[in-house]
């Protein structure tokens, strides 16, 4: 009745003053509803006109390339930037990763590097234009502090990710590595307690296999993975329109 009293559609006969309190009610929230999405698609178009990487971030940093062709134009940029490329088993210690897809490259472990040391994931074409396009700058979620335990399962059915992790927290510089191993579950168990009495139960976290619930911080590869990264600059390649 709200609704159709707002429309015009309701007599005036019949208007009570219950129906006017849900009226108003319903307008507060209709305004609500319309900020939120206004503010949403500001935050949206900030991101679509985020600046591009600069000169400095792309000079002599350490590059990994995951494309699934590469062009002469991408090899000269390279050395343009006077920048070092390493293969799969370096990527701990790239900042800048090279993707057809940004958010979705070929191999998982890419992004993950990108958001365990903080880099940039890009284009080939913003890579060599230096120009706006799909790109995406990660903070190091190895600078927030937690406590982690590794499940045997993962550590066995995915090698990779576990010697990335590994990896990434050696190569990160001090400041910056803030992540604790636990290396049981009574570990974490106890180390869960404690957080919890001390407000701060986000701070210890379990990356296992299997269907699990992320309440208790407990998560997969893919829940874990979206809880830990954080985005710096984001383009998505929209320009100024």
């Amino acid at each position: 009745m709200p609704q159709a009293s707002l429309a015009g559609l309701v007599l005036e006969n019949v208007v009570t003053a219950d129906l006017q309190i849900a009226t108003a009610e319903e307008m507060q929230r209709r305004v609500a509803s319309l900020r939120a999405r206004e503010s949403k698609e500001a935050r949206l178009l900030q991101a679509c006109r985020a600046d591009p990487p600069i000169a400095s971030e792309l000079a002599g940093a350490v590059v990994h390339v995951d494309c699934i062709e590469t062009s002469l134009a991408l090899e000269a940029a390279v050395a343009r930037n006077h920048a070092y490329l390493v293969g799969p088993a370096e990527r701990h210690c790239a900042r800048i990763f090279i993707a057809d897809d940004p958010w979705a490259p070929r191999a998982d472990e890419v992004t993950w590097a990108a958001v365990l040391l903080g880099g940039w994931a890009m284009t080939p074409a913003v890579y060599m234009q230096h120009a706006q396009g799909p790109a995406i700058l990660y903070k190091p979620a190895l600078a927030t502090r937690r406590q982690v335990w590794v499940s045997q399962e993962v550590r066995t059915q995915l090698p990779e990710l576990w010697m990335l992790i590994l990896q990434s927290m050696q190569a990160a510089p001090p400041a910056q590595r803030r992540w604790k191993l636990l290396h049981s579950a009574r570990a974490w168990a106890e180390a869960k307690a404690a957080a919890i009495s001390a407000g701060k139960p986000a701070e210890v976290l379990a990356l296992v296999l299997g269907q699990v619930g992320a309440g208790n911080h407990v998560m997969g590869p893919s829940a874990f993975f979206k809880f830990i990264k954080q985005a710096k600059r984001s383009m998505l390649g929209l320009g100024d329109s």
